[in-house]
C-alpha cells in the first residue's frame, strides 16, 4: 500500500534478484544483461545493466504505481490551463496505435489555441516537430514506472 498522503492509489514492487546460465552473446566478452518488467502491457522499468557476466546478480528493486483519481484529473486540469484548451485522456494516445495516435495529436495540437500552428501540414517541418513531440508524449505515457 502507498504511504498515507501519497499521490499513488496502488504501489508494486517488483524485486530482480539474479539471472543464470544466460549465453554468451558477445563476440569478445560475456553477455551484458538486463531485465526488462512490463505491467499491464505499457509501463516498463529496468534494472541497471551487468557487464560481462552470464551469472548476473542484479538485487534491483522496480516500482510501479498508479495515480489517485484526483491527481490524475488534476494533471489534466494543470495540462489544460498550460495549453490554453481542454485536454482529456482520449485525447492521448492509446498504445499500440502510433499511426492513430498521431493523427490523435497532430487534431490535439491544431485543437489548441497555443500550438495550433505546430499541426502538421500547417508549415514546413511540422511533420518532424509533430512526431518528435509525439514519441516523447508516447515514451512518457508508456514507461509509467520509477527506476
Amino acid at each position: 500500500a502507498p504511504p498515507p498522503g501519497s499521490r499513488l492509489a496502488e504501489l508494486w514492487h517488483v524485486t530482480v534478484h539474479s539471472v543464470a546460465n544466460l549465453p554468451t552473446m558477445d563476440w569478445f566478452s560475456n553477455t551484458d544483461p538486463r531485465v526488462v518488467v512490463t505491467v499491464g502491457g505499457t509501463a516498463q522499468a529496468f534494472t541497471p545493466v551487468v557487464y560481462n557476466e552470464n551469472d548476473a546478480d542484479f538485487g534491483s528493486r522496480l516500482d510501479f504505481g498508479t495515480a489517485r483519481r484526483e491527481v490524475y484529473e488534476a494533471m489534466f486540469a494543470m495540462v489544460s490551463g498550460a495549453v490554453g484548451s481542454q485536454v482529456s485522456p482520449a485525447q492521448l494516445q492509446a498504445p499500440g496505435a502510433w499511426e492513430e495516435g498521431e493523427a490523435r495529436f497532430n487534431g490535439f495540437l491544431a485543437g489548441c489555441r497555443r500550438f495550433a500552428h505546430l499541426a502538421e501540414g500547417e508549415r514546413p517541418g511540422a511533420e518532424r516537430l509533430t512526431a518528435a513531440v509525439g514519441a516523447s508524449l508516447h515514451a512518457a505515457r508508456t514507461v509509467g514506472a520509477a527506476r
